[in-house]
């Protein structure tokens, strides 16, 4: 191949660069809700669930949804399934009244 139809050929091809970003996208965010006791050792028992699995929290919100009653709000980046087993297992702890995505 000629050093001209070479080059033509280089900028023609598709550039690699949007390849390798496409293929190494972030998680979209999710919203997780959870409705908690109002106890800080409930609130770090949810959170110690996210830094055992690694996971980067984006936003979190802790407000009152009730007379004694807690709501947190937190938007995390990971994948579907990893947060789905995330929310179950802190539907579990003691003090958590219910968790949800949102």
């Amino acid at each position: 191949m000629s050093r001209t139809a070479q080059r033509q050929h280089e900028l023609n091809s598709p550039p690699v660069v949007a390849t390798l970003r496409h293929a190494n996208a972030q998680p979209a965010q999710q919203r997780q809700v959870y409705l908690l006791e109002p106890h800080p050792g409930t609130l770090c028992r949810v959170l110690d669930l996210y830094a055992a699995r690694g996971i980067a929290v984006s936003s979190l919100r802790y407000e009152h949804a009730a007379p004694r009653t807690m709501m947190l709000t937190v938007t995390a980046s990971a994948d579907s399934e990893c947060l789905r087993v995330l929310v179950a297992k802190a539907g579990t702890q003691f003090g958590v009244i219910e968790a949800a995505m949102g």
